[in-house]
């Protein structure tokens, strides 16, 4: 295992060198609703980069652009897919999207097109360039499903809850359902529009409810990222 993490840590530094090497998904979230389907979408980005962290020693960074995803249901209401992973909303959402391609595959989800082979932990760089060579597309299995929020009053984030991907009809009520979250990756753009919908996103530290069960209590990466 020691030998295993060395590797990693330098394929890693060794995949950046000092650069980002970056790989952007559109991440689109479908609803069933009683009037139909509702999509939401945006572009993330994720990558790995070499740092400076001292003479002599450098780090590793997981940078991550881009921001939660909105679906605009009917009644003016709106589902949120955040920037964390549901299954542990307290871990880094830098991890999340870091690893969400390959741990999907592993939880049994198909890319389309096929990668060309399976990749090592260590071989960033290597992955990063199949990725966007062939831009595949895949549905996300539950286990690997953003953590999913909505508003009583979408103008005021005190009111935010969970929602389970399994039980919208108890969020939303009869005729709504989650219909899939897939990844697909792109080469557009990193999404900048969600304060556009949700103006408070900005000052998401001092308004959402610390209660909510939505992490550690720093909640502005879970809304947007730089």
């Amino acid at each position: 295992m020691a030998r295993y993490l060395i590797l990693m840590a330098l394929g890693l530094l060794a995949a950046c060198d000092g650069k980002v090497d970056a790989v952007r998904y559109r991440l689109t979230v479908m609803v069933q609703t009683p009037e139909g389907v509702r999509t939401g979408s945006g572009v993330i980005e994720t990558g790995v980069q070499k740092l400076a962290v001292g003479t002599g020693f450098e780090g590793i960074d997981f940078p991550l652009k881009g921001e939660a995803v909105a679906v605009d249901l009917p009644d003016s209401r709106v589902l949120v897919a955040l920037l964390a992973g549901a299954q542990n909303p307290y871990a880094g959402t830098k991890d999340y999207f870091r690893d969400v391609f390959a741990n999907a595959m592993r939880h049994g989800a198909a890319s389309t097109p096929p990668l060309p082979r399976q990749f090592g932990g260590w071989e960033t760089a290597e992955a990063h360039a199949a990725l966007r060579g062939i831009r595949p597309r895949l549905t996300l299995p539950v286990e690997d499903y953003p953590l999913l929020v909505t508003f009583g009053d979408p103008a005021d984030p005190r009111t935010v809850r969970r929602v389970a991907p399994d039980d919208f009809t108890s969020a939303f009520g009869p005729g709504y359902a989650l219909r899939s979250i897939t990844l697909t990756v792109t080469d557009e753009p990193v999404s900048r529009v969600l304060v556009k919908r949700l103006p408070w996103v900005p000052e998401a530290n001092k308004r959402v409810n610390a209660d909510a069960g939505l992490g550690a209590g720093d909640f502005q990466p879970l809304f947007t990222a730089d």
